[in-house]
């Protein structure tokens, strides 16, 4: 799913972190490790997420949970019915997820991990199209 680079690595300076983030933001949702009550996790980053002071503050810090929460919501419709009089099913069509986001600050383990997850739920014989949909918006 991910598109392969060149294989060249690139190296940034820590002060020039927040700029960086400030570009992908301009262009993509931001996936990044935010402190939400004291539990850090993958969530969109906003602008005040996002800081620019180039010092140690900027620099997000490592998730407790794993980046796999972002393809698999707690909870999510995938079905409606009206029971009044008859039952009428109505699947959810897969969400249209069009805006391209960005998975900054993962750990190899969890990028290691989309690969697998890929494996199960985007094989040739069966596809989740919840997690393709969200998956193919996604770069890590």
């Amino acid at each position: 799913m991910g598109e392969r680079g060149s294989g060249k690595a690139l190296v940034m300076n820590k002060r020039d972190l927040g700029a960086f983030m400030r570009h992908l933001a301009a262009s993509y949702t931001v996936l990044a490790p935010i402190d939400e009550g004291g539990v850090t996790r993958f969530a969109a980053a906003g602008a005040d997420d996002i800081r620019g002071s180039g010092d140690l503050e900027s620099v997000p810090v490592l998730s407790k949970r794993p980046l796999k929460e972002m393809f698999f919501p707690q909870e999510e419709v995938l079905f409606a019915f009206d029971a009044g009089g008859k039952v009428e099913v109505a699947a959810s069509a897969a969400p249209a997820d069009e805006v391209t986001q960005v998975a900054f600050g993962v750990r190899p383990c969890d990028a290691r991990s989309l690969t697998l997850l890929d494996l199960v739920f985007d094989a040739d014989d069966y596809k989740d199209p919840y997690y393709v949909s969200r998956r193919r918006s996604t770069r890590t």
